[in-house]
């Protein structure tokens, strides 16, 4: 029972970083990290897939009631969580993960959660962009602000795993 009190603080907490603090920030200008990605990120590797659709949902439609924008976010959340367990199985043995494993740099290698990272990351934001411009006339433009959204995203997503998921807790 105490996994999933620390899925549900890690989830409070990361909704209401995005909306009181990382919405608000502007990179460079025009770029703001998606941080409540991580909880996606994080859930166990074996998690059943309609849960996992259902998390993401929650997740997205949380930051979509917050932002006042109609369901963008749980539109690509969704998606990228029914591409996640592709990713996953598609990098890494799945019969060699033991059951209650979660996602983490230590028990993947930085290149291998990297990678997960990125493609999960990019694929939300693809979305996410995509459906906000509701065009093809600036495709590349769109491209280009998923890619650069990804990489700031990306860099938080690492700075999580370094700072709060140590080689102590290992298992």
């Amino acid at each position: 029972m105490n996994k999933y009190y620390s899925h549900i603080i890690r989830f409070v907490v990361l909704i209401l970083l995005q909306v009181l603090v990382f919405s608000n920030v502007r990179m460079f200008g025009y770029y703001n990290p998606y941080i409540y990605l991580i909880f996606l990120l994080l859930l166990p590797v074996h998690i059943e897939n309609w849960l996992l659709l259902v998390l993401g949902f929650v997740a997205g439609i949380s930051i979509d009631i917050f932002n006042s924008v109609l369901g963008i976010h749980a539109a690509a959340c969704v998606l990228a969580c029914a591409v996640r367990p592709l990713i996953i199985g598609n990098m890494f043995n799945l019969k060699e993960i033991k059951v209650g494993t979660y996602p983490q740099i230590y028990w993947y290698g930085i290149g291998g959660f990297v990678l997960y990272a990125f493609i999960f990351v990019l694929i939300h934001h693809l979305v996410l962009f995509f459906l906000d411009v509701f065009t093809f006339q600036r495709f590349y433009m769109t491209l280009w602000h998923s890619l650069i959204n990804t990489l700031i995203t990306c860099a938080f997503v690492m700075g999580d795993q370094v700072v709060f998921h140590s080689k102590a807790r290992k298992k």
